[in-house]
């Protein structure tokens, strides 16, 4: 991802989205009654990819529109509603895809319901989530790395004279 991104910092951007899976994901496995089995961490693996990639749309549209030219915080405001649709039908068809196994509808779907239901419990924390949370935390990293780039930059000229690769006899003290 940071050479898609072209930065190291968007990528830790994208990896933010992964806790905001956990309350539902969990949550709803507690209320339902199910046990973490196998079939649920298949469903968490399942949900860990369609969640960063609703980041990855996010973050590639907002480095999209400041490579145009606009200002950071116009292009994450209106990143949002600009990527809805496309975040709105992965989620809405996944979780329609869960629905009939987490409600027992069809044979043998006793064994997949758990897994339907950490899908279904953690795309839908996940994605509301994500449309909120992502943006504020690019900028929080976009603006830190803004301010402390400089400092790895320029931080040569700022090292003590006795790093420098300049002699004793051409500073005058011999």
């Amino acid at each position: 991802m940071a050479i898609q991104f072209e930065s190291f910092i968007h990528p830790f951007v994208v990896m933010f989205t992964l806790p905001l899976l956990t309350p539902g994901a969990f949550g709803l496995l507690y209320l339902t009654g199910c046990k973490l089995d196998m079939m649920s961490y298949m469903g968490l693996i399942l949900l860990v990819g369609i969640v960063v990639n609703n980041g990855i749309i996010l973050v590639d549209f907002i480095n999209q529109e400041r490579a145009k030219g606009t200002e950071k915080v116009q292009a994450v405001i209106t990143s949002g509603p600009r990527r809805l649709r496309a975040i709105l039908i992965t989620a809405f068809s996944t979780l329609m895809g869960a629905i009939p196994a987490a409600l027992q509808l069809t044979e043998g779907s006793e064994m997949r319901q758990s897994m339907s239901i950490a899908i279904f419990g953690g795309l839908f924390t996940s994605t509301m989530l994500t449309l909120l949370v992502i943006p504020v935390v690019y900028l929080i990293l976009d603006d830190w790395r803004e301010k402390y780039s400089g400092l790895m930059r320029d931080g040569w000229k700022k090292l003590p004279k006795f790093f420098s690769r300049t002699t004793p006899k051409e500073e005058g003290h011999v």
